[in-house]
């Protein structure tokens, strides 16, 4: 479209349509029916006339003076919208459009109408409009587009002292406090004669902020000296300001001077300053004022509430004054009833002082009457939570136990579950609540849309920034709780939130309620993001406490093994593990890991041990023997485990197929299963000619599996190879047994020549 068909354009769409005299008529009627006050039939007519002509502004704008004639406002404001946008250059119209909709708080809406106002203002005489858009903005928290739109004004007319408090405050939001305080100082310097105290105020608390506390002195010294006169003296907030200040800097009399003032008014009249100068008094350490300015404000109910009451103990406390901390929550206690919702709180936190001062008794009776009087709270905001944490650890201090799991397990429980979701799939633990608040943002205003009926009502403006940054200043992101709000964001990375998750794993344990300890441990393994390596190690050593319950859930595998891993000196671990995997069957899943193991501790008996057991029920019959002689050769061979292991492993391989020496196998399996069975076990003694036990123990291995003819060689080489230093002498035995084989095999005068030889003794 070239230039001059724009222009053509332009003005064939300025041209004003020709109304038919049919619509004309009508419209006339229900004019005239809504000054006689006949609404019903005025929205009749109105109604026709829209659907013959839907173009026409002023039905709209009848339509909207009927319903707000009719108390139907927001149904008026949405009609004046449709008229305004039909007549798009009349600015009277989006000024009203303007005023009603920010009379009915849908302040965005009204930006939108101020700001088609302002476009429309082409010579720039209507500063009011821009005066009220910046003002929304900064009600709305967009400070950004506040602080453009009151440079604007201050460039206009920059002896306007109300625009420079707006820009002043707007610096502040945004956290640019050195340009607010330049702002302000050159408005006293260039325009002094328009400033007021309120100009002082702000400039004071800007200073304080900056820890600037003589400038805020001399700012106010000099402000008494000339805004001041003999009948009006500073207001009563300056003058505490002043007192603040040198209370910070050092000079505490003449503080207490300066609040003075403020001591004789009633605290009901300036109570935020009384909390101010408590505040700041604790800050300082001046405890004892700081307890009596609190002390004070219990006066206002308002603000006799627990926060209060904690200060005033942090103030006792701090000075080991434990027993009026008592006292003061009896004294509060007595003053409010029982129905009051902050009556548990307060029990609480008496138990608390009574756990504190060792009063154990006193401290689980007040913690059980709080929990009596305690409706239920939910987890919706930080201080809920931090009010339940705090009754659960106190629970856990005095073992009461069921009220721990009551209060700290639903907590644990919705931190590891996600909106909607299962369990078992907290992935997002890692991050803190806003991440969730994110993804909800998007949804929660569409359904606040969806809420306010009509067109147009709560318009927004597409805003491509992210989240975070179009967060307006002093707003975090966690302040807007969704259905998704996690308790406790982080559970299992931060410390203090992954030591309660331990606390109520061990505690569901110890009260049997193993399928909930469970779960909450699958769960926690199962976020593999979230949960580190140091911390996934301590879970999985906890999942131990399960004891036998440990195999009827996915992770025992991975939990023995790692605790294995961990501590292979300790007996009482191996025992459990071999119970577990015994019920589990997970022997023969255990031989790689325990392969492993081996080579990481060579010289450890016990992993030796293991893997002779793993082999064994493997059916690895010759590997296990090797293992178990291993074992016998760094535990000692005169264990009575290790012998029956290796003595069972040699039984076994004795029973199979590819045994070459069936016999001697089983021969020295019923040696290392007799008591004296080491002498035979032992290597180094088993090549020994000269030791007669080794003799002995074969004969009686033979004799037991009925094998006379090698039970009578052993017998005669036990005998024969006596040593004189050996202080065991089994030649008499032998002796013995050697009579009773020859007897049964009926060389009755074999075995009496062998009895007289051996067995008689020489007077």
């Amino acid at each position: 479209m070239g230039k001059k068909e724009r222009k053509r354009f332009k003005k064939r769409r300025k041209r004003r349509m020709e109304i038919p005299e049919e619509i004309t008529k009508k419209l006339g009627e229900a004019n005239m029916m809504y000054a006689l006050e006949d609404y019903a039939g005025a929205l009749d007519v109105l109604k026709e006339v829209v659907r013959m002509a839907p173009d026409i502004p002023d039905s709209y704008h009848t339509f909207g003076l009927v319903s707000e004639a009719m108390g139907d406002r927001r149904r008026a404001l949405n009609f004046y919208m449709i008229a305004a946008h039909l007549t798009p250059n009349d600015q009277v119209q989006w000024n009203r459009v303007a005023s009603m909709a920010q009379e009915m708080g849908n302040l965005r809406q009204a930006i939108y109408c101020l700001s088609k106002v302002i476009r429309l203002d082409k010579e720039k005489k209507d500063w009011k409009a821009r005066w009220d858009r910046g003002n929304l903005y900064a009600d709305i928290g967009d400070n950004s587009k506040a602080k453009e739109a009151f440079e604007q004004l201050r460039m206009h007319d920059p002896e306007d002292i109300e625009v420079v408090k707006m820009l002043a405050r707007v610096y502040h939001r945004l956290g640019h406090q050195s340009p607010a305080i330049e702002l302000l100082e050159k408005q006293l310097e260039e325009y002094a004669e328009t400033c007021d105290f309120t100009v002082i105020n702000i400039l004071c608390e800007l200073y304080m902020e900056l820890e600037s506390y003589s400038k805020a002195i001399e700012l106010i010294e000099e402000a008494e000296n000339t805004m001041c006169t003999e009948e009006d003296s500073l207001p009563i907030d300056l003058q505490v300001k002043a007192g603040l200040c040198m209370l910070h800097v050092g000079n505490k009399e003449e503080a207490m001077q300066l609040f003075e003032p403020l001591m004789d008014m009633e605290v009901e009249q300036c109570a935020d300053l009384y909390m101010d100068v408590a505040d700041n008094c604790w800050a300082v350490g001046n405890l004892d004022a700081a307890f009596e300015f609190y002390s004070a404000l219990r006066a206002v109910p308002e603000y006799d509430q627990p926060v209060l009451w904690s200060r005033m103990e942090q103030c006792l406390r701090s000075t080991e004054r434990l027993e009026e901390a008592i006292d003061m929550y009896l004294n509060i206690l007595e003053d409010i009833d029982k129905d009051h919702p902050s009556f548990a709180e307060a029990k609480l936190a008496l138990a608390n002082l009574y756990h504190e001062s060792k009063r154990f008794d006193h401290a689980l009776q007040a913690a059980q009457e709080s929990e009596a009087f305690r409706e239920a709270m939910n987890a919706e905001n930080e201080e809920q939570v931090a009010q339940l944490i705090e009754r659960a650890q106190l629970h856990l201090s005095l073992k009461s136990y069921d009220h721990f799991l009551e209060i700290a397990q639903p907590l644990v429980q919705k931190s590891l579950e996600r909106a909607g979701g299962e369990v078992n799939d907290p992935s997002d633990l890692m991050a803190g609540p806003e991440d969730d608040v994110e993804e909800a943002a998007g949804a929660d205003l569409n359904a606040q849309l969806r809420a306010e009926e009509g067109v147009f009502v709560g318009y927004r403006p597409r805003d491509r920034r992210k989240y975070k940054s179009s967060q307006p200043a002093g707003e975090e992101p966690g302040d807007r709780r969704g259905p998704s709000f996690i308790p406790l964001p982080g559970m299992l990375k931060h410390k203090n939130p992954f030591q309660l998750f331990l606390n109520v794993v061990r505690v569901s344990i110890l009260q049997g309620r193993h399928a909930e300890a469970a779960q909450l441990i699958q769960a926690a393994l199962d976020s593999r993001r979230a949960l580190r390596s140091a911390k996934r190690r301590q879970v999985k050593l906890l999942a131990l406490g399960l004891g036998d319950h440990l195999v009827e859930h996915p992770f025992a595998y991975e939990c023995m093994i790692q605790a294995a891993g961990q501590k292979p000196q300790s007996v009482a671990m191996w025992n459990l593990f071999c119970r577990l995997c015994n019920i589990g069957g997970m022997f023969g899943k255990c031989v790689p890991f325990l392969h492993k193991l081996r080579s990481r501790h060579p010289d450890n008996g016990l992993v030796m041990l293991m893997l002779g057991h793993a082999h064994l029920l493997s059916g690895a019959y010759l590997e296990a023997m090797d293992e178990y002689q291993h074992a016998a050769e760094v535990l000692g061979w005169d264990q009575p485990l290790v012998r029956l292991c290796l003595g069972c492993a040699t039984l076994q391989h004795a029973m199979t197929r590819r045994t070459l020496d069936r016999s001697s196998c089983l021969a020295k399996a019923i040696a290392l299963f007799h008591p004296r069975g080491v002498a035979f076990a032992s290597p180094t003694r088993w090549c020994d000619p000269s030791n007669s036990a080794v003799w002995y123990n074969l004969g009686r291995a033979t004799h037991h599996l009925g094998w006379t003819t090698p039970a009578t060689r052993f017998y005669q080489r036990a005998i024969a190879s006596h040593d004189a230093s050996d202080t065991k002498d089994v030649r008499f035995a032998a002796a013995h047994n050697l009579a009773l084989v020859l007897s049964s095999s009926g060389a009755h005068h074999l075995a009496l020549e062998v009895r007289k030889r051996h067995c008689v003794l020489e007077p």
